[in-house]
């Protein structure tokens, strides 16, 4: 009778060790999919992080060489700086060693909240750029200029860009919003 018992209370073991390997096994596999999920997650999000800090600095680094090149006019200057964060959004749209895709589009909002959603009209490929945006130039001295370029959102103030940053199964969102802004001080 007690080699019955032992016998059962090894078995009973023996399935708790089995048993556990195997959850162990589960576990690790979770572990994996969380770490590849938290990844991507972390990648989008830095992609996001370099749009917001390339668009500051291409938007500035074209004050800065257009006022240096002689073109103080608000409206020149307004359409060199979307054309060229137009040419920067198509860009980061066709390239693919990014780790990830990125699309921009032309949204609208409604205050604070933005709607987006693909089966509604209210999103569209970027057409012009400059029309949701006023820059400003004052020749506060001499040889000194005060420029600021604002993102107004147009007339109704009610469009913005959307980028869709899409890593893996991961989504991050890049928004220029109106009210956006940029001041520079040029001295030339």
């Amino acid at each position: 009778m007690r080699g019955v018992y032992s016998f059962t209370l090894v078995f009973v073991f023996a399935a708790c060790v089995v048993a556990m390997a195997g959850v162990a096994g589960i576990a690790r596999a979770k572990l994996a999919e969380g770490s590849l999920a938290a990844m991507e997650i972390e990648r989008a999000s830095f992609l996001r992080f370099q749009l917001e800090e390339n668009t500051d600095s291409i938007i500035g680094e074209t004050i800065e060489n257009e006022i240096r090149a002689g073109n103080r006019e608000g409206a020149v200057l307004n359409e060199k700086i979307s054309g060229s964060l137009t040419a920067y959004f198509d860009a980061i749209e066709k390239e693919q060693g990014l780790g990830g895709s990125i699309e921009f589009f032309e949204i609208s909002t409604s205050g604070l909240s933005v709607q987006f959603t693909p089966a509604t009209e209210n999103i569209k490929k970027i057409e012009n750029l400059a029309q949701y945006c006023k820059t400003v130039v004052v020749n506060a001295k001499e040889h000194v200029f005060l420029v600021q370029f604002r993102f107004t959102g147009g007339l109704m103030k009610n469009r913005a860009v959307l980028g869709i940053i899409r890593v893996g199964g991961s989504e991050q969102y890049f928004l220029l919003l109106p009210g956006y802004s940029i001041d520079r001080t040029v001295v030339v």
